[in-house]
């Protein structure tokens, strides 16, 4: 297993992470509620805004792509995000994804 692997495990035999679904994760109740409180205590209102702004390009991207592979022949129309978000990490399908 990969360091990603091991660490997801831990978090995982800890259940400071759930897998609801096989291959999907999302935090524990309250891991997601204690995180939330640090942010509000710690990160500057511009911090958390920069952050919310960052998530939503990377949905917009992930849905602008999505859609270009669920319909390849319809005309695409170009997205206009900020500079930073050409870092923004490739939001990827699994081959099980692909394939429904």
């Amino acid at each position: 297993p990969t360091r990603l692997e091991r660490c997801v495990e831990e978090l995982l035999d800890s259940s400071l992470l759930e897998e609801p679904v096989l291959g999907r994760y999302r935090l524990h109740d309250l891991t997601r509620s204690y995180a939330a409180q640090v942010g509000l205590d710690t990160d500057t209102e511009r911090v958390r805004h920069a952050a919310i702004g960052r998530l939503a390009a990377y949905y917009l991207v992930a849905a602008h792509r999505a859609d270009g592979m669920a319909r390849p022949h319809r005309r695409a129309f170009a997205l206009s995000l900020p500079h930073e978000t050409a870092s923004l990490p490739d939001p990827a399908l699994s081959d099980a994804d692909a394939s429904s």
